[in-house]
Parts: structure tokens; C-alpha cells; sequence
């Protein structure tokens, strides 16, 4: 299993671990197939950006994923509007990421969640300032405009 899927399975289990419903015991990597409590499982995603949808409206929209067929919805931590001001952060009200996998959870759902300021929220790096959001997200260093991504 090569770097990228492992991390991407790390993910995938601390997320099903913190925010899966009581009776689920172990989530475990089997023959070709994820296991949930010992029995194939099929991760059956939707992507959701909280940020973009009002708060009043998130449990509509999990419970419409639901009725789709999906079992689990994966979602960006979108840390530019997390951290509009350098060291200052904000989860609350439309921010307010534990809410909304809490939702997730009383309707049945799982959480994959993609944390970090580095998925670059598909903001190409050649993007205005303006368009990047808070400057100090764009003084990382390591960063320039040639900078490949293995997942790109």
C-alpha cells in the first residue's frame, strides 16, 4: 500500500472513530474491501462544504445525501475561513465544524474529513491575493508556484 493510501486510510479510520454511531466497534482494511464490525463495508460518499451552505440548512442537506443512498460525507476544513487573522480561529456559528458532524451523526452518517491549509481548497497557487483568502495562508514557505501535489 503505497504512502498516500495509508494516510488516506488513517483519515478514514480516526474520522470513523470519532464521529460513528455507538454500535459500530471496528472499521478494519480487509480482503479488497473495508470491514465495519467485521462485515464488508462500502464507503457511499457525498461532499458537502458547510462553509457554503447556511447553518439552518445542513441538516436538510445530510438528510438528502441520505436519501440518495449515502452512508458517509466527506468535507474540507476550509482553514482560511477558520483563521481569518493569524492565531485567531473561529468554530462557531456557520464555522461551527462539530455541529455539523454531529448532524451527520444523529442522522446516520459518517464523516471523512480532510483537515489542513495545504489541500489548497482547489484555489490554484497562481490565484490573486484576494482570491486566496487571509495572507498569511500564501507566506508558507514551502510553497511556490511550482509546487506539485502527489494527489494532483
Amino acid at each position: 500500500m503505497n504512502k498516500i493510501s495509508k494516510t488516506l486510510l488513517l483519515f478514514l479510520i480516526c474520522s470513523l472513530a470519532l464521529f460513528q454511531p455507538l454500535s459500530a466497534t471496528t472499521f478494519e482494511l480487509g480482503n479488497r474491501t473495508f470491514l465495519l464490525n467485521g462485515k464488508p463495508f462500502v464507503i457511499r460518499a457525498a461532499e458537502i462544504h458547510y462553509p457554503r451552505i447556511p447553518k439552518e440548512y445542513w441538516e436538510h442537506r445530510i438528510q438528502m445525501c441520505k436519501a440518495m443512498g449515502m452512508n458517509t460525507i466527506c468535507l474540507y476544513v476550509f482553514w482560511n475561513i477558520h483563521e481569518q487573522k493569524m492565531n485567531e480561529f473561529d468554530f462557531k456559528g456557520q464555522n461551527d465544524i462539530r455541529e455539523f458532524c454531529e448532524l451527520a451523526q444523529k442522522n446516520g452518517m459518517y464523516i471523512i474529513v480532510r483537515p489542513g491549509s495545504l489541500h489548497r481548497q482547489r484555489i490554484p497557487l497562481s490565484a490573486t491575493s484576494s482570491e486566496r483568502g487571509p495572507g498569511h495562508h500564501q507566506r508558507l514557505p514551502h510553497l511556490s508556484e511550482n509546487t506539485t501535489f502527489p494527489y494532483e
